[in-house]
């Protein structure tokens, strides 16, 4: 069970659900277009086992897949990050966690790395150099996991006066699956069960765990993704990365008009393991999950989401 209350979430799924069903034919053939521009995009770069989830104001109105069965768990990937987020948020909903907590306090850590706040990691603000798990996690797979990150020298390259800058790592998730462990005295994957009901973490890539290793069927993470993060500004603590573009809780997002856009992508790209997965939501309500067992890298997934943009409905 979800150390968060999730019984309205499920409500309000079923009775999106419902609406979804009774939408009209134009909103299914705009699903469809988004749809063939993806597979058009999968084809060009012989992507393995393209799926495909739309969302329309919070509902899923559409999923197709080649190659895997439609609804089958598939690798998240760094989009796993927004579970973590969004476990770490019902634990300060909960008053058992602050935004404002230092690793001091919750690991135990001291000096600089000591000064680090959960808000900083939670937005990739809390200044650490080089992602050294690029090296580590392959052999994760075989021998060790995200908690050996914890355990290796810190040593942020900000002082503790200086306001931190944006720098993207997976070392981040990893000390939050950390600190949700000494706060909770659970295993993460069961602190954060049911944050997105239907996912666990993979068998093959759970070493990765809050930073990358959970598993979800296609439409279930486009309902969360839509569902929390919606069309609307972030409901926690942000980092600036360039203008108006912020980093949240595990989603990157920027205001669009009068509402928000808020998107996230991963990718695992080893010898024994090959996935991609990338979610959007967009102006009018509208929201795109794909997944592949394939890496197609990170241009690859540029140039889909201008092939997603230019079939993107006009609302």
């Amino acid at each position: 069970m979800s150390i968060r209350s999730w019984t309205l979430f499920t409500l309000m799924i079923a009775s999106l659900a419902t609406g979804a069903r009774a939408q009209e034919a134009s909103v299914e053939t705009r699903a469809e277009a988004l749809a063939g521009a993806f597979f058009d995009w999968a084809h060009e770069v012989g992507a393995a086992a393209p799926e495909i989830a739309v969302t329309y104001r919070g509902a899923v109105v559409l999923t197709q897949a080649e190659g895997v069965e439609p609804g089958a768990p598939r690798e998240l990937a760094s989009m796993s990050k927004a579970i973590t987020a969004q476990c770490l948020a019902g634990l300060v909903e909960e008053g058992r966690l602050r935004w404002s907590d230092t690793t001091a306090a919750r690991l135990g850590w001291d000096g600089d790395a000591g000064a680090i706040t959960v808000a900083q990691l939670v937005t990739h603000s809390a200044g650490l150099g080089p992602d050294r798990t690029q090296e580590a996690m392959a052999g994760w797979l075989t021998e060790g996991d995200w908690r050996d990150v914890a355990g290796w020298p810190m040593a942020p390259v900000h002082a503790p006066d200086t306001p931190p800058a944006y720098r993207y790592s997976n070392e981040n998730y990893a000390i939050l699956g950390s600190v949700i462990e000494a706060v909770t005295g659970q295993p993460y994957e069961t602190a954060c069960d049911g944050v997105l009901p239907a996912a666990a973490l993979s068998e093959t890539t759970g070493a990765f765990g809050p930073m990358g290793g959970w598993r979800a069927p296609l439409a279930d993470y486009a309902q969360f993704h839509a569902m929390l993060y919606g069309d609307r500004p972030a409901s926690g603590p942000v980092t600036v990365i360039d203008g108006p573009v912020v980093y949240g809780l595990g989603m990157v997002g920027r205001p669009l008009g009068e509402g928000w856009a808020w998107w996230h992508s991963g990718m695992l790209c080893m010898e024994d393991v090959q996935a991609a997965a990338y979610s959007v939501l967009w102006r009018g309500g509208w929201g795109v999950s794909v997944a592949l067992d394939s890496c197609p890298g990170w241009e690859g997934l540029e140039s889909l989401d201008r092939m997603l943009v230019e079939a993107l409905p006009d609302e």
